[in-house]
């Protein structure tokens, strides 16, 4: 027998009938709870202005005080003049080109792993970096805007 979505269940153990959700309830229950749940942009943009050949110094001091809700909106310096013209690809590029540079060896924050070449190790040589907390910050809260924005890193 269903009734409000439920349908009832003999158990064999205990003797009791415990309800047993159909399908249909059971997926408006999980859309209520990814409703809950999900985080939305809030109105406004982050407007980051960055030069290619510096993007990864230009980007901690602004990136670490930006509220990661807001859009982000890349300018690179000499190649667009209005945070209008950034539909989401100087974005999406910004975010390869950083992670490019926070891997990069000259950087002293990660190492590649000798044994399987495709895991990193915060580098022994980033502890002499005077702006390494920083920097480490920066990583964390890098990483979490990629993830809120669904942007795939390829690393």
């Amino acid at each position: 027998n269903t009734h409000m979505g439920m349908c009832r269940s003999s158990s064999s153990q205990s003797g009791s009938s415990q309800p047993v959700l159909d399908v249909t309830t059971k997926m408006e229950a999980l859309r209520q709870i990814i409703s809950y749940n999900t985080v939305h942009f809030i109105e406004g943009a982050n407007k980051l202005n960055v030069r290619r050949n510096q993007v990864l110094i230009d980007s901690i001091e602004p990136f670490i005080k930006f509220n990661n809700k807001k859009e982000l909106k890349v300018l690179f310096e000499g190649e667009n003049k209005s945070a209008q013209s950034d539909a989401g690809g100087f974005s999406k590029e910004w975010f390869t080109c950083v992670a490019q540079e926070l891997l990069n060896p000259d950087n002293k924050l990660f190492t590649k792993c000798d044994a399987d070449k495709i895991s990193y190790f915060i580098s022994e040589d980033s502890e002499e970096e005077k702006d390494r907390d920083d920097k480490f910050f920066f990583v964390g809260l890098f990483m979490a805007k990629a993830i809120f924005d669904k942007i795939p890193l390829n690393l």
